[in-house]
């Protein structure tokens, strides 16, 4: 007769107990108040164990509570650490924290990492990005190397003893400044510095453009062509003019200005001559208009105590023949456009009241001035504009041809010959240089074709050109050159 087991059945019985004792312990163990004390174990890691064993944990059953199947093993995994061929992972939740003159780097610690690296760019370019340096193991990073205004893209990248890892998500920021400090201002020199020039008797007024946040001017003067250096005339305050009402003589000066504030001064402006008016302007300032085929001529009335006179000229107008008169062209026109264009220019100084501009060209007027120099540099003003201009030339007018000049053939003329042009008369040139520009009229004949010059040097080599005009003012283009010479006297 088999036994039976308590439980029912064989097999199944003792299965079934062994499972209820199991259940019966566990409840025990870790729920009745009752073996507090009593069950000894130790869940401390032990650091002994090979990575990846299994720790058995045996409780401690006094005799009393043994039952079937009493003893329950607990096997727990030991954590396994990083391989250490294995990179660190790339930091996270970084940040730039803008302060006065830096910009701060923090982000967070990265498991297995034992340094961490920062770049930086001024763009979204890692490739181009900079190491700045490492944070030795920190969590922040502080880079001072900023310059305000500047926005910067940084890059965290953590470093063990396997290499370095991914770099970080960018992150930007602008920097700030410190807090100005306030430099010692010294101002710039004055602009636009002006003397007047011969405007009043008595003195000479000096102007000049304000400079922003100076406190005062020095004004420093030179006679003109002194040996002597600059000196300081006198210090103002805020005023940006000066009349200097006692001057010696009527010499040319030459000023300078220079703006200071507490701290110190400007370098020196730019220079301006002025001078006191010393003489009157001369007197019927005359200029040949259409009268001389070659020259102008320009004469005034001499001024007593004037040393010399400057002339000036200014070409203002090209016009077509035949015009009999330039219509429009009175003072005030010439007056403002010589202003407008700007461009007279002093093209001599003269000892006599005189001179004959012989560098002008045809079809065009000109417009002279003049003012008078005396023996210390002073000026008188300016004559007022007169206009002048050379005979005309017409393209209507034939010009002469078959011009010739003999060559030997008398020893005390030359003979110079053309073509007839009917109805018109002959105006003779003459240059010892092969270029009309030099030339000057020698004769004006009413018949022709021919001219015997007996002005010559025996042997000197001439050239002739022949124009012709239709008894008015108006004169053809030039001839062709002729060249032509006298034999030598016996």
């Amino acid at each position: 007769m088999s036994r039976i087991c308590p439980y029912g059945g064989t097999g199944l019985g003792v299965l079934l107990a062994g499972a209820v004792a199991l259940l019966t312990a566990i409840i025990v163990i870790w729920f009745h108040p009752f073996f507090n004390g009593h069950l000894k174990t130790s869940l401390a890691p032990d650091t002994s164990l090979a990575p990846d064993a299994n720790l058995v944990i045996k409780p401690h059953i006094p005799p009393a509570m043994h039952t079937t199947q009493s003893v329950v093993n607990l096997v727990v995994n030991k954590p396994s650490p990083l391989p250490t061929n294995t990179l660190a992972g790339a930091p996270q939740f970084v940040h730039a924290i803008v302060e006065k003159g830096l910009i701060r780097i923090i982000w967070q610690a990265v498991q297995g990492a034992d340094n961490y690296e920062i770049f930086r760019y001024t763009s979204v370019d890692s490739p181009k990005a900079r190491c700045l340096g490492s944070s030795n193991g920190e969590t922040q990073y502080e880079d001072q190397g900023v310059v305000s205004g500047n926005t910067y893209f940084y890059w965290v990248r953590s470093k063990n003893a396997s290499g370095a890892g991914p770099f970080s998500a960018a992150v930007s920021a602008a920097a700030v400044g410190e807090d100005p400090v306030e430099k010692p201002f010294i101002p710039g020199p004055p602009n636009r510095v002006v003397a007047s020039a011969g405007t009043y008797r008595d003195k000479i007024k000096l102007d000049w453009a304000p400079v922003s946040r100076a406190e005062g001017y020095q004004i420093w003067r030179q006679l003109n062509g002194a040996s002597e250096p600059a000196t300081l005339l006198l210090e103002v305050m805020r005023d940006t003019y000066y009349y200097e009402d006692y001057i010696a003589g009527n010499g040319m000066y030459e000023y300078w200005v220079r703006s200071k504030s507490a701290v110190g001064l400007s370098s020196f402006s730019k220079s301006a001559q002025g001078w006191r008016l010393s003489l009157e302007a001369p007197a019927s300032l005359f200029a040949s208009d259409r009268t001389y085929p070659d020259r102008i001529y320009i004469y005034w009335t001499p001024i007593q105590g004037a040393i010399g006179y400057e002339l000036w000229r200014h070409c203002i107008l090209k016009f077509s023949p035949p015009v009999r008169k330039i219509p429009g062209i009175d003072d005030e026109w010439i007056q403002k456009t010589v202003v407008a264009q700007g461009d007279a220019k002093q093209m001599a100084f003269l000892t006599e009241p005189a001179m004959e501009d012989t560098s002008v060209k045809p079809n065009v007027a000109y417009v002279y001035r003049v003012r008078a120099r005396d023996a210390i540099g002073g000026f008188s003003p300016f004559t007022p504009w007169q206009k002048g201009s050379m005979r005309p030339i017409s393209n209507a007018l034939k010009t002469p041809t078959w011009v010739t000049a003999t060559a030997g053939d008398f020893t005390d003329r030359i003979r110079i010959t053309w073509d007839i042009v009917p109805g018109q008369r002959y105006e003779v040139f003459r240059s010892t240089i092969d270029h009309h520009g030099t030339c000057r009229s020698i004769n004006l004949c009413t018949s022709g074709p021919y001219h015997d010059d007996f002005d010559i040097v025996p042997m000197q080599v001439y050239f002739y050109w022949i124009r012709s005009g239709d008894g008015g003012k108006a004169l053809s283009l030039f001839s062709p050159t002729a060249s032509g010479y006298s034999a030598p006297r016996e």
